[in-house]
């Protein structure tokens, strides 16, 4: 499962009030991808390379901006480079962003990988195979090239 729970930079990020781009940095999530931080501009975007299991690179950013009601809007784009296809672009995030998030933001995320706490139930394995069904559905109209699924997901 794709998403940034556990993300945690292997060194601080660039300097609170730093501009420019951050120096580079590895992180790992959630023991299931890991990447290069491209550019931090604290505290609105960061933007990483993406790699999860034997799929190939991609990139992530993460923009936050002011929302409605004095919230905030977190926007996320994965993309690949082209002609990478987009398996494990869209597939994978519906669950870190609406079971992991909700739980690191009220303190509650546990600090140990989520396989060891988290187990779908049939509901979220029967949406998250909806959300794949439609992903491929959608690259193949578009004629994009499909990489070969990692084994777990055949």
């Amino acid at each position: 499962m794709g998403g940034l729970h556990g993300a945690r930079p292997a060194q601080p990020l660039a300097p609170q009030g730093q501009r420019g781009p951050a120096p580079r940095r590895h992180v790992r999530a959630g023991g299931n991808a890991r990447g290069e931080i491209l550019r931090c501009e604290r505290p609105h975007l960061l933007a990483v390379t993406w790699r999860y299991g034997d799929l190939p690179d991609s990139q992530v950013e993460l923009r936050l901006s002011a929302g409605s009601d004095e919230g905030t809007t977190l926007e996320l784009e994965h993309f690949l480079l082209p002609d990478d296809g987009v398996v494990g672009v869209g597939i994978g995030w519906e669950l870190p962003l609406s079971i992991a998030l909700p739980l690191y933001l009220r303190g509650e995320l546990p600090e140990t990988p989520v396989g060891e706490w988290y187990e779908p139930g049939e509901e979220q394995q029967r949406l998250a195979g909806v959300a794949a069904g439609a992903w491929m559905s959608l690259a193949q109209a578009e004629g994009l090239p499909l990489p070969p699924l990692p084994p777990d997901w055949a």
